[in-house]
């Protein structure tokens, strides 16, 4: 059905992450290596399904969005399209602020991360340190071992049990950490 009018405009006011693609390996899982064009940043692997989905092109850019979605872009629109950010709108506007934005180099294995998941991870972090300081003031407790006390004395604390608790809230910590990084490697 042939449109009779114009369809209405729209402006794109998205961050997203994106990387210019040098060059890509066919991988034999049917998995895709990108070569990203800026030498600062590993090769990173592409499911066979976005491959065949967006077709990319080297000269291209890979394109993360915020909710994750990955996307193609060819050259041309994305540098018309898209101004690199180096500060945030916050920081602009307050030159005091030393901090600036920018993409985390490619570790191996990792891929980036896109804003929810860092929130996620930070919220995280952030709960394992209030579990870290009460494992501290476990520690610091000042009727550590020895027998059980009667009447109003502190209890004893069980060191090693303490112990026991504190690496099994790190591993598990550790472990949903990774849950949301989903690295690729072992």
């Amino acid at each position: 059905m042939p449109i009779d009018k114009q369809l209405p405009a729209y402006k794109s006011h998205k961050t997203v992450w994106a990387l210019k693609i040098r060059s890509y390996r066919l991988e034999p899982d049917g998995d895709v290596t990108i070569q990203p064009d800026r030498g600062d940043y590993a090769p990173f692997r592409v499911t066979n399904e976005y491959w065949t989905k967006h077709n990319p092109e080297p000269g291209g850019y890979w394109v993360q969005y915020e909710d994750g979605y990955q996307s193609y872009s060819p050259a041309k629109a994305f540098e018309e399209g898209n101004t690199l950010i180096t500060k945030s709108r916050d920081e602009a506007a307050n030159p005091a602020t030393e901090e600036t934005h920018f993409l985390q180099p490619k570790i191996t294995g990792y891929r980036q991360l896109n804003p929810t998941e860092v929130a996620l991870m930070n919220e995280g972090k952030a709960l394992a340190e209030q579990c870290g300081a009460f494992i501290a003031k476990l520690r610091q407790h000042p009727n550590v071992g020895g027998p059980v006390p009667t009447g109003d004395a502190l209890p004893a604390l069980d060191q090693r049990w303490i112990s026991i608790g504190a690496t099994d809230l790190q591993t598990g910590f550790m472990a949903v950490i990774r849950g949301i990084a989903r690295p690729t490697t072992f």
